[in-house]
């Protein structure tokens, strides 16, 4: 599997998006970036995978009705028996303040 499918998902990332849990597992990360910003999550994705880690990141992401989703996601790369896994901590608009 590529590094950014969806291997689990809790209940807040499933309701933010509007996809049930089994809908997201299997699914990559990038399936749900905004076109927008999609060169910007690709290149701290570099980042992620030469420094192995990210620290908050801003940019949209777009529900299962295409509504834009401001967020912020922060990231650590970890090894699970050899395989690259992206732990991903995101913050969603209604979660947080400027």
């Amino acid at each position: 599997e590529s590094p950014g499918r969806f291997v689990y998902a809790n209940e807040k990332t499933c309701e933010s998006l509007a996809w049930a849990k089994h809908e997201l597992l299997g699914r990559h990360w990038f399936d749900f970036i905004d076109r927008d910003y999609r060169h910007l999550v690709a290149a701290n994705r570099d980042i992620l995978f030469n420094f192995g880690r990210i620290n908050w990141i801003r940019y949209v992401m777009r529900d299962r009705h295409s509504q834009a989703l401001r967020v912020r996601c922060k990231a650590k790369l970890v090894f699970l028996d050899r395989a690259p896994l992206v732990l991903c901590m995101v913050l969603w608009e209604r979660y947080f303040r400027d």
